[in-house]
């Protein structure tokens, strides 16, 4: 059993179509995905309940090794059109008090980001952190969310939700992958790793 935990938007952007593959190709290992929020991530990589780890911030946890895996770029998703220019959305026509805030990782780009447009307007009254529990909030009129980019465009092909690139964007954050420091490699974990480039 290869045992994986990882961010919904991670799942979503980076290991659900490798997985898959991998699975087609590997029939005799089993897998075993938790999806959890970054804190409660190395939690279980400390705890020593999952093999690998993906988490979207450092940690100097002792006996656990991160890796810079990729860059999150985000964008807005909505329901509703917006005017564009040169195919750009320019926050400025974002109503604040309508945005769903993304929770359960480190998102202080978009804090900083927020406060560059919106410190002085009032704030969204709705949090959750999976990005497709929020569908059905988004189907209230002018509301909106700041998704990572990846995210956003999977949920625009599964819902029919509008996904758009930012004229100004949050600076990107960094993702990376959780691993046990000295622990021996079973055999799945070193086929997973060969197929995903860990290594």
């Amino acid at each position: 059993m290869l045992r994986i935990a990882a961010p919904e938007s991670v799942y979503s952007d980076f290991l659900d179509s490798g997985l898959n593959a991998f699975l087609e190709l590997h029939p005799e290992i089993n897998v075993s995905v938790k999806i959890n929020d970054s804190s409660e991530v190395y939690n279980m990589m400390e705890s020593g309940v999952i093999d690998f780890g993906f988490a979207s911030f450092e940690s100097d946890r002792e006996g656990i090794i991160h890796r810079h895996l990729y860059d999150q770029t985000f964008a807005v998703v909505s329901f509703q059109d917006f005017p564009l220019s040169d195919g750009l959305l320019n926050p400025v026509q974002l109503d604040s008090s309508k945005e769903i805030k993304l929770s359960g990782g480190n998102f202080s780009n978009i804090s900083i980001w927020r406060d560059k447009w919106f410190a002085d307007k009032p704030s969204g009254r709705i949090e959750i952190n999976s990005p497709h529990m929020m569908v059905n909030l988004l189907k209230h009129p002018e509301t909106w969310a700041i998704l990572p980019e990846a995210t956003a465009r999977n949920m625009h092909e599964l819902y029919s939700i509008k996904a758009f690139s930012l004229s100004d964007a949050p600076e990107s954050r960094k993702i990376y992958l959780l691993r046990h420091a000295g622990k021996p490699r079973t055999e799945a974990e070193a086929l997973f790793s060969k197929e995903f480039g860990f290594i």
